[in-house]
């Protein structure tokens, strides 16, 4: 009788018991979440076995998904919105619906902004001396005023400085770690 007891337990729990989330590693109505958040959902029991765990998301995203005995991971795999609401569902044969909500969080603008740090530091490498500029002396100013990287104009106050300013110009440049001969320079005078 209690070997038929304990066989019907184990066939329950194998094939009938319901899996349900114990914990996930997002709390309900989290806010400030990262875009690239990844997830983790713990279960009372194993979900190795299981192949038919379903995701949804709203708004509608895709989702990657790693199984490690209880643990469901889920990531994006694209970056999420920024500032949006977003409500995630777990569910399947024999799993509890389980659904958490979350907002991410805001854009950051300048620092601390990873594709705005990127972007400046790759153009930091393209034109170093865009920092630097304007640049002015009593006898001339160095500007940037084309979309073009490598063009500038240097202004002069008087046209009889030109070799002596050129020379000074070629210099600064050397200065920043700039060829200036990979720089189209357009001199031009003032006055």
């Amino acid at each position: 009788m209690a070997v038929c007891f304990i066989g019907g337990y184990i066939l329950y729990y194998l094939f009938f018991e319901s899996i349900y989330v114990v914990k996930s590693s997002v709390g309900s109505g989290a806010t400030d979440v990262d875009t690239n958040v990844s997830i983790t959902f713990t279960f009372n029991r194993g979900l190795d076995a299981l192949k038919d765990v379903q995701i949804t998301s709203s708004p509608q995203s895709s989702w990657g998904v790693e199984v490690k005995g209880k643990d469901l991971t889920i990531s994006p795999k694209a970056r999420l919105l920024y500032s949006t609401y977003y409500k995630v569902v777990t569910s399947g044969r024999r799993i509890k619906s389980f659904e958490i909500s979350f907002t991410t969080k805001e854009p950051q603008f300048g620092a601390g902004d990873v594709t705005a740090e990127n972007a400046l530091n790759t153009y930091d490498k393209a034109f170093p001396l865009l920092k630097y500029l304007p640049y002015k002396t009593a006898k001339y100013v160095i500007m940037q005023e084309e979309k073009d990287y490598y063009f500038v104009n240097v202004y002069g106050i008087y046209s009889k400085d030109w070799e002596e300013i050129k020379q000074e110009v070629f210099a600064w440049f050397r200065s920043k770690g700039v060829d200036p001969n990979s720089v189209r320079i357009d001199f031009r005078q003032l006055y």
